[in-house]
């Protein structure tokens, strides 16, 4: 069902509010309910429309009934919900980063006491038998003690980022291997064709160029490069953020965190500013280090 966000909505009888966010299906990845912000109060409730033939898509969204049957709807709670990475859904939905959301897994939101008692147990017996089998355990996490991978990713060539101080979304895909196992993980970054003045802004602090090793060792430094990469993981909480062009600042629509281009914080409960990433030039593309940060502390702590 086609529904975009932003769509006015209205009842047979008047107007009730706008779309906000759309929901899908983890399994069909299937729109099946919107977010309405409602005029009145600035409620957000949850209107299934997946099978609805009470719902009419289009410029606005017509529902076939009247605003007394809205006081049944469930109102919206953020923390029910997960964020959906946007790419696939971009070109077609018209949507920003944190504006398309799935139904955690009930099992992720309510740990029994049951469940609770059985890991318990577990941990108990697996620190009573870890001497004897420490040798096979040892060799089985060995991959643990290694540094970060401090491989360069491409992000694609640099004429993707033609106009300068112009934030451009870019994607990637990373296989990480945790331990022996190999994951396939689609990821974003924020890059920047940098101005001269804005790479003193976001550098003016020094430690912000040179990044480092486990052990404290300097792998690189953003030195001569007019590009700028930032993560695309706020850093309040690892949500996804947007670029809000009208504005010219980066907003994270989960808790309202508004950054500068530069970074800097304007406003919100990010404790630090954006992080940024190790990037080079090579062949005429624009090269990063995944690296990722610790969220919700004021200073960079590297974890991946």
């Amino acid at each position: 069902m086609d529904i975009q966000i932003k769509s006015r909505v209205k009842c047979i009888d008047r107007p009730v509010g706008e779309v906000s966010r759309l929901i899908l299906s983890q399994t069909t990845r299937e729109i099946t309910d919107m977010v309405v912000r409602l005029d009145a109060d600035g409620r957000e409730i949850v209107v299934p429309v997946d099978g609805n033939t009470s719902v009419r898509p289009g410029p606005e969204v017509v529902l076939l009934y009247p605003v007394d049957r809205l006081e049944g709807m469930p109102g919206f709670r953020r923390g029910d919900w997960e964020e959906v990475e946007v790419a696939e859904f971009a070109p077609h939905l018209h949507v920003h980063q944190g504006e398309v959301l799935a139904k955690f897994p009930a099992a992720e939101r309510d740990l029994s006491r049951r469940r609770f008692f059985f890991w318990a147990s577990n941990a108990i017996g697996a620190l009573i038998t870890l001497p004897l089998v420490w040798p096979v355990f040892k060799y089985l996490i060995f991959p643990l003690y290694k540094g970060f991978d401090n491989a360069w990713v491409r992000l694609g060539k640099a004429d993707r980022l033609p106009i300068a101080d112009s934030p451009v979304l870019l994607d990637f895909t990373r296989t990480p291997k945790e331990a022996y196992m190999v994951n396939t993980v689609k990821k974003t970054a924020w890059g920047v064709k940098a101005s001269p003045d804005l790479l003193k802004e976001v550098y003016k602090g020094d430690p912000e160029r040179v990044f480092k090793e486990v052990d404290g060792k300097p792998i690189w430094e953003n030195k001569g490069v007019e590009y700028i990469v930032y993560s695309g993981k706020c850093p309040h909480l690892g949500c996804a953020y947007r670029w809000d062009e009208a504005e010219k600042r980066f907003i994270c629509p989960c808790h309202l965190s508004v950054f500068k281009l530069n970074g800097e914080v304007v406003s919100g409960p990010a404790p630090r500013r954006l992080d940024t990433l190790p990037v080079r030039l090579a062949d005429g593309h624009v090269e990063i280090i995944d690296a990722e940060y610790k969220a919700s502390e004021h200073g960079k702590k590297r974890i991946v």
